[in-house]
């Protein structure tokens, strides 16, 4: 889990939790997609890609996990 995106990692967990509460499948699909939309705007799909191209681990920016925290 270390090696992923820290973002990506702490939306994970908080659909996981959230949907623990989720009445129906369709409110779970909109977290879930909600949370797709903000990773692809996060800049760490375009540093996953650039990473894989040059064939090195990616330099994930925890910009996005401190302004979660502070929201």
């Amino acid at each position: 889990m270390c090696d992923f995106s820290p973002f990506g990692v702490l939306a994970t967990k908080q659909v996981m939790w959230a949907n623990l509460d989720t009445p129906n499948l369709e409110a779970a699909i909109q977290l879930e997609n909600r949370n797709q939309i903000m990773a692809g705007l996060s800049g760490d799909a375009e540093e996953a890609g650039r990473a894989f191209f040059e064939k090195r681990k990616p330099r994930w920016s925890h910009e996005r996990v401190r302004e979660s925290h502070t929201e």
